[in-house]
């Protein structure tokens, strides 16, 4: 029938749809591009990236923690002093900050400023070891548990709780009193006592990411368990596991510094930063106060500006989480 038609007959119609189909730019597929899953991602990574430089704070810290770092490790390179023979240093004990002893020296005669460097070394050995050990273990036993469920879930869970009862304090000091007072027993020790945190969190991750319409896929599609967990259900956890990670690292600096202040940090010569606010300590009240004021100022501002770092990481991922 005539009036208001396009003018094109059946046929007709079928061959010109045809044709702008055909037209139609290669590589667009159901309206996204060509390489849209990677441009979306590196527009997310974009956006958790201006997050994080929003908070001031949290990029200052970052400048800082690479300062302390710097100063740790690089710092002994270039200013030199006796931080392991205590028969030398017997020489200069408890001098105030002068020439040659920029912030004096302690009850043993150590030279301050080469000892928060040398103490630094192990607390910050310490604190990011222990957290990536707490992560590692946590993460897996959390995954486990919230993957499979049921009775393996609810006895690998009470385990968790059961260990949660006691006191991390006293279970800290139980076990450091028996075992070798070194930086490497005290990693096995920290880390191997704080990733409880880590699997509940991780085991919360997993009840609500195996789920998901793509772990589905991967199970419709005869994937392993194995492949499940470990290559779908753990890295959409990055963001969780990176903030518990952060956080662990200033809880283990500061459990560390707890254990040395009550004599069951490392053992002299060596020291960490709690183990110099032990000595100082017993000193400030005789007018000593550059054994105490300049270690406390630096274990102080680390912890701060981790956790400084760890918040503006949270806000970050939760972007991506928004996206995702």
């Amino acid at each position: 029938m005539g009036g208001g038609g396009t003018g094109l007959g059946a046929e007709e119609t079928f061959q010109y749809i045809g044709e702008e189909t055909q037209s139609a730019p290669v590589g667009i597929q159901d309206g996204l591009p060509e390489g849209g899953e990677i441009q979306q991602s590196g527009t997310v990574f974009r956006l958790m990236l201006s997050v994080f430089v929003e908070n001031k704070a949290a990029v200052f810290a970052v400048g800082f923690l690479i300062f302390m770092i710097g100063f740790c490790w690089i710092g002994p390179l270039l200013y030199h002093s006796n931080q392991t023979n205590a028969a030398a240093a017997g020489n200069f004990v408890n001098l105030p900050p002068q020439k040659g002893f920029p912030l004096g020296t302690d009850s043993a005669g150590f030279d301050i400023l080469g000892r928060l460097m040398y103490g630094g070394q192990i607390s910050m050995e310490v604190g990011f070891a222990a957290a990536l050990l707490s992560s590692l273990v946590g993460t897996t036993w959390g995954v486990i548990a919230g993957f499979f469920s049921g009775a393996t879930d609810s006895v690998m869970m009470r385990i968790v709780d059961v260990m949660l009862s006691i006191p991390a304090l006293y279970l800290l000091i139980a076990v450091s009193t028996i075992v070798p007072k070194t930086a490497t027993m005290y990693i096995l020790i920290l880390g191997l006592l704080s990733w409880l945190v880590a699997s509940r969190l991780m085991r919360g991750e997993t009840l609500t990411l195996k789920t998901r319409d793509f772990v589905q896929a991967v199970r419709s599609m005869g994937g392993t368990r194995k492949r499940m967990m470990f290559r779908h259900i753990v890295p959409n956890s990055v963001g969780t596991i990176a903030v518990y990670t952060t956080f662990a690292v200033s809880d283990n600096i500061i459990a560390l510094a707890s254990l040395s202040f009550i004599g069951l940090g490392v053992q002299s010569p060596q020291t960490d930063w709690g183990g110099m606010l032990y000595t100082g300590s017993q000193y400030i009240f005789d007018g000593y106060w550059w054994q105490v004021f300049p270690v406390c100022i630096v274990l102080t501002a680390v912890v701060m500006s981790v956790n400084f770092i760890g918040d503006a990481m949270r806000d970050a991922f939760e972007v991506r989480l928004q996206r995702r």
